[in-house]
């Protein structure tokens, strides 16, 4: 079953220069969905249009059935998506704590606190760090700490844009196993990112992105030649 549909979505910064020209996607419900493409080719413009930061100007966005168009992207979590975003999401300024228990504010701070510490489990150096600013965390710690609120939210549709950049190999690796878990526990992931390998390896369905266009797409075995390959193919034509 599809939980995320695109239908012919088209959609651009300025009026006449799409950078989205006619994408068809479906994400299916308990997956992994992975979107990767060569630096431009509007990986990023995919999910803001999805999420409405960028309305389409032509096309189709279905949630769960349900059209997106309309909703503020603000209130995407009451409909059950939820963005960790490439640039910091994060309150500097603000602890951990806070920064942990702000999306969850729906909830009575009991419940809120035990979403919390229950995620935590998996991250203990933030478990250790409740009261530091998140400014002070380092780049990895920061990231982590997204996950593991996303991981307490428990979105039905988690977005996940270039979660690679500026990380560890060994912090790239926890988030890598974080979103398996996440997948496991019911939510269903949409990734992209330039890591191209890591999305293969996890990913239950891949979209090749060239520019503005769906170039391949298929399940990663059953997908002709190497898909790194197709991603450097289309970076040498467009």
């Amino acid at each position: 079953m599809s939980l995320l549909t695109m239908n012919r979505v088209t959609a651009g910064y300025q009026k006449g220069i799409e950078i989205l020209d006619g994408i068809s996607i479906s994400v299916a419900e308990g997956s992994i969905t992975g979107v990767i493409g060569l630096n431009g080719a509007g990986k990023s413009t995919l999910f803001k249009t999805t999420l409405n930061f960028l309305p389409p100007s032509d096309g189709e966005i279905r949630f769960d059935g349900s059209s997106l168009v309309g909703i503020a992207p603000y209130n995407m979590i009451d409909h059950g998506l939820w963005l960790i975003p490439q640039e910091n999401g994060l309150f500097p300024q603000m602890s951990v704590e806070d920064n942990f228990l702000l999306p969850l504010r729906h909830l009575d701070r009991t419940t809120a606190r035990s979403r919390m510490m229950s995620a935590l489990e998996r991250f203990p150096e933030l478990r250790d760090r409740l009261s530091s600013l998140a400014g002070s965390l380092s780049g990895g710690q920061q990231k982590l700490l997204e996950i593991a609120k996303a991981t307490a939210i428990a979105p039905r549709l988690l977005m996940v844009d270039e979660p690679s950049i500026g990380l560890s190999p060994a912090y790239v690796d926890q988030a890598y196993e974080s979103f398996s878990r996440l997948r496991d526990a019911g939510t269903t992931v949409m990734l992209v990112d330039h890591e191209v390998e890591r999305v293969i390896d996890i990913a239950d369905y891949v979209y090749v992105l060239g520019i503005g266009k769906i170039v391949e797409e298929g399940r990663p075995d059953d997908m002709q030649g190497d898909v790194a390959e197709i991603v450097r193919r289309w970076m040498l034509t467009e």
